[in-house]
């Protein structure tokens, strides 16, 4: 769905707020994965969705500009009973990691994914084992440090972009934290960033952390308790913004990109 701002009603920030159902019809099942503000559709960007069987897909932003703002559109052709988990918004030069809740992990270029129509059903990311499926996906590119990777117990761990090494898909993946038989966790969700980038999570309250406070550890250690990340991770909301510099000879177009969560 696509929301101009100022259709928005002003709210306090103890406030409910309005139902998403009062500007655009939504079905009784639908659920809310990510948010995005876009100032020009007029980018390079692509928004890439993931869903729980595995498939993923890239679709130019410029290429979701609609005129008709009172009603939902597809962005991925989901198969029977499969489900969107992860959309975020990607760079042309940005690797994608997409985890499992068995704990395997992939990590994708751009290239390996190829950019295609809302309504197409994408390629295959990973091949999942009998009764896993993926949990949470995220982008990576070459300024952000660490990964953080949380657990349905609340326990965590941070591991290099890089950690997870680039592969053809689509495969099995590796495991990305050593498995205790006695007491197995399940990957919940995954976030990308700098190591003074703030994460957040929701548990009655919202509680903040520092990439860097969460230990570092390598994909064959298992994961650490020592910072409890209960709750549901909030992601941040992301701001496309996109300068055009006309050139004669090239058109050189050059892209910022804000995770800021207001």
């Amino acid at each position: 769905m696509i929301l101009p701002v100022y259709d928005i009603q002003e709210s306090k920030w103890k406030d409910v707020g309005t139902h998403l159902s009062s500007y655009v019809k939504l079905d009784g099942g639908d659920q809310i994965v990510m948010g995005m503000r876009v100032k020009d559709f007029k980018t390079d960007m692509c928004l890439v969705c993931v869903s729980a069987s595995g498939m993923i897909k890239r679709t130019l932003i410029r290429d979701l500009e609609v005129t008709r703002l009172n009603k939902t559109y597809t962005v991925m052709n989901l198969k029977g009973k499969d489900t969107l988990v992860a959309a975020f918004v990607a760079h042309p030069t940005s690797t994608m990691i997409v985890l499992s809740r068995g704990g395997y992990g992939v990590n994708l270029t751009a290239d390996q994914v190829s950019i295609q129509a809302p309504k197409s059903q994408g390629v295959k990311a990973i091949n999942l084992k009998e009764k896993d499926f993926v949990a949470c996906a995220c982008s990576a590119s070459s300024d952000q440090e660490a990964v953080v990777i949380a657990t349905e117990k609340g326990s965590s761990k941070r591991i290099k972009a890089g950690d997870i090494s680039l592969k053809s898909r689509p495969v099995m993946g590796e495991l990305i934290a050593k498995r205790v038989q006695s007491n197995p966790n399940v990957v919940k969700s995954v976030q990308s960033g700098s190591l003074h980038d703030i994460i957040r999570f929701y548990d009655q309250r919202i509680e903040e952390y520092l990439l860097k406070d969460i230990p570092l550890m390598s994909l064959d250690q298992t994961y650490s308790n020592s910072v409890s990340l209960q709750g549901e991770m909030i992601q941040p909301c992301i701001d496309v913004e996109v300068l055009i510099h006309e050139d004669d000879h090239d058109n050189e177009k050059v892209e910022r990109i804000s995770l800021e969560l207001e």
